[in-house]
């Protein structure tokens, strides 16, 4: 006799803006990539965009299915549904769930689906407590200040305030991980330029030009 899939599991990873939720859960998905026989990954940031991105899981470079043929999307999603519940062993993130609208569709979908892993990333920290929750923390100051010295390490000129410098940026970037990637990026590039770490949160050149980390992606 066939078995029953059991019900999903999931889980929500939430926090502010940069913090780094979907690099987290981007990283999770290739760590343990041996343990799931299929990854999907899918944009929700509103119900009409995780209804489309879970029905173009159809597509014949995707799971193939000959519903990608269908006009109607619903007859897609509800496929694309089928094939989850009968091949168990699967991991689905669901990024950028920041607004009501879109948590409530995740939540919709949530029952529909058996024998998988769904792990969602949200700014929201208000969920149903059937869902483990782990909330996302910035960096801590001092580990803040250690990720942009080794993000620049031997890629930058060493200076005595190296550390001070680093910790000043930290701060101005609010010690949000996305924020300091770019900044490292930023202060590691060596192409034309030898950068240091420069206490206004901008990678200082020998001719004295300065370039902006820029915007973190919100």
């Amino acid at each position: 006799m066939p078995t029953q899939a059991l019900p999903v599991v999931a889980h929500v990873v939430h926090g502010v803006g940069g913090v780094g939720k979907t690099r987290l859960a981007v990283e999770y998905a290739w760590r343990r990539a041996a343990d799931y026989a299929a990854i999907f990954f899918l944009g929700g940031s509103d119900a009409g965009v995780l209804a489309s991105h879970l029905a173009a899981l159809c597509a014949p470079d995707l799971l193939d299915l000959p519903e990608h043929q269908a006009n109607e999307q619903a007859r897609q999603e509800a496929a694309v549904r089928r094939w989850l519940n009968a091949h168990p062993g699967w991991l689905l993130i669901l990024d950028e769930l920041d607004t009501p609208a879109a948590a409530q569709a995740a939540a919709d979908l949530l029952p529909k689906l058996a024998g998988g892993h769904v792990l969602l990333t949200s700014r929201l920290a208000h969920w149903s407590r059937e869902l483990a929750a782990l909330a996302l923390p910035t960096l801590a100051p001092a580990a803040a200040r250690d990720f942009l010295l080794q993000r620049t390490e031997n890629r930058r000129r060493r200076q005595a305030d190296d550390a001070a410098n680093a910790a000043a940026i930290a701060h101005e970037l609010g010690h949000l991980a996305l924020a300091l990637e770019q900044a490292g990026a930023y202060i590691a590039e060596t192409d034309r330029r030898s950068p240091t770490i420069s206490p206004t949160g901008a990678a200082t050149t020998r001719s004295g030009a300065t370039r902006s980390p820029g915007s973190t992606r919100a």
